[in-house]
């Protein structure tokens, strides 16, 4: 649903522990040279997804990390938070 928005290049979501929901919802996006807020993808996937889907927090980057292989690192997206 991330990647349906026109401003975002690419995307991952993950479950992350919350001490206090057990697990959230966390995306990061890369979105180049586009200007977005996280107020704007929030609103983008209530219109796609229910509330319970929503994630909880968003990270906004110009392009995330990749290995040589071009797949994106996600043990590397875990130290941005």
């Amino acid at each position: 649903i991330l990647m349906l928005h026109p401003k975002i290049i690419e995307a991952e979501v993950l479950g992350v522990y919350d001490e206090d929901l057990g697990e959230t919802i966390h995306a990061f996006v890369g979105v180049g040279d586009y200007e977005i807020s996280e107020n704007e993808i929030k609103r983008h996937c209530l219109d796609h997804l229910p509330r319970f889907a929503i994630p909880h927090k968003i990270d906004i980057h110009e392009e995330l990390p990749k290995n040589n292989a071009g797949k994106i690192q996600k043990q590397l997206l875990l130290s941005y938070r």
